[in-house]
């Protein structure tokens, strides 16, 4: 779909930067794929596609400290 943006393009990005695809990667790849794109300030604007109410806690993933967001409502 034109015109069209997602989250899951620069996630999937990340992910293939660690060896894995959006179908193939854990859970915990995914995680630290999604923290590495959110913390890295070129890449950070990703954030804008979260909802304003999603927040984030300290959690660790493949062995990093990562941010992992969680959406409250």
């Amino acid at each position: 779909m034109t015109g069209t943006h997602s989250i899951l393009d620069p996630i999937e990005a990340g992910l293939i930067d660690i060896g894995t695809t959006l179908e193939s990667a854990s859970e915990k790849e995914v995680k630290l794929a999604v923290h590495r794109l959110i913390s890295d300030p070129k890449t950070s604007a990703v954030l804008d596609f979260l909802s304003r109410h999603a927040t984030h806690t300290p959690s660790t993933a493949m062995g990093h400290e990562i941010r992992l967001w969680v959406l409250r409502l």
